[in-house]
């Protein structure tokens, strides 16, 4: 794939190019957790992940409307792994 199919050209804090042994159909398709390029995609969402929680206001509201903690937030991540 040439590189403007592969990128959105976003600034660098927006978008990381990861390049990944696989063609475009098996881009999204991991043999498993232990998988190379599953590793390499997952810690990259994991680091975008936590750079939105900390750029975050420290308060959110659920969809209740109560204020919920960031730090909460981040205990809900590692409880789900998102």
């Amino acid at each position: 794939m040439d590189k403007e199919s592969a990128t959105l050209g976003l600034s660098a804090d927006r978008e990381n190019q990861l390049p990944l042994h696989a063609n475009h159909s098996q881009m999204c398709k991991f043999s498993s957790e232990t998988d190379s390029d599953y590793m390499l995609v997952s810690k990259n969402l994991e680091r975008f992940a936590e750079q939105a929680l900390s750029n975050a206001r420290p308060f959110a509201k659920n969809n209740l409307g109560e204020h919920i903690h960031i730090t909460d937030l981040l205990q809900l991540k590692n409880q789900f792994r998102i």
